[in-house]
Formats: structure tokens, sequence, C-alpha cells
């Protein structure tokens, strides 16, 4: 399942092009009773240090990983695949900048901002929706190792 944050995810007194900073967020948390939202969850710091990015997330997908891993193997807050648009970067990023539609994955990406790993991001497809790129990272290595690993396919092999 894939969640758009775009439209449904803001704080509403404020618009999108304002730089206002705040300190809490919207996420999507682990609980004792299973996921639960807040509008209180602490906001990553807005300084990424040396192989981070800051994201603002557009859109994040959920899988069963998410769910069955308990919160101390991947975090208070859900979600692994995201795609959104990186708001800040460290003085020593050189593949990424302020503004790039990106997509990867990252522990907690079921929130409004998430601070990914620039080794596990890329550059969003243009003819790709947020949407459909946040969908992409788990369900395609999961296909991958299922044809590679366990499937014996080799690269001359055909599926269909």
């Amino acid at each position: 399942a894939v969640v758009s944050t775009q439209s449904t995810w803001g704080w509403p007194y404020y618009s999108a092009s304002e730089t206002q900073i705040f300190s809490e967020m919207k996420a999507c948390v682990r609980s004792s009773n299973g996921p639960s939202f807040t509008d209180k969850h602490p906001r990553p710091s807005s300084t990424p240090t040396a192989g981070e990015l800051l994201v603002k997330v557009r859109a994040a997908a959920i899988n069963p990983v998410d769910y069955k891993l308990p919160k101390m193997m991947l975090g208070p807050v859900m979600g692994l695949d995201f795609a959104g648009v990186v708001e800040a970067v460290p003085a020593t990023e050189s593949v990424f900048k302020v503004g790039d539609e990106v997509y990867g994955t990252t522990s907690g990406s079921m929130a409004e901002y998430a601070m990914c790993k620039a080794a596990n991001t890329a550059l969003k497809p243009k003819d790709l929706t947020f949407e459909e790129a946040a969908a992409l990272p788990t369900a395609y290595i999961t296909g991958l190792q299922g044809l590679r690993d366990k499937g014996s396919l080799q690269e001359v092999d055909k599926v269909l």
C-alpha cells in the first residue's frame, strides 16, 4: 500500500513555501496497540551530517516487514520506502541538491520528514509519480531476490 502525504499531511496554517521550522511533525508510529498516527513526533534535525539527506516525504509505502518487525529493530516511525523532495544536504554532498525529487529506503518513512542515507537514495525518474516511486524499493528487491537467489534465474534466462 502506498500512502501519499502530499494533500493529506501538512500544517493547516502555513503554505509549503514558507520556511518556518517546526520541532514536531505528523508520523505513523509503532505502539503496543499497533500503528497509530500522531502530530507530535519529533522532527529530524534540519542539518544533515555527511552521507545524509533531509527529505520532505511526499509518498511512503508500507510492506509486511514494516509491521512485522518490532520497534527496537526499525525505530518508532513505521515505513521503509519513500519518495519526496530533498530539503537539506550537508556541505559535503555532491550528488543531491535541495529541490531534487528522490526515492529510496530509510527507517521511518511514514512521516512528514525523514533523514535518509544518500547511499540508499536515488533521483526519482521523471515519468514516475511520487506514489509509484515509493512503491518500488522493497517490492522490487523482494522480487529480484526471489527470482535470482531462490529461483536461480540467470542473466540469459526468461521469466515468461
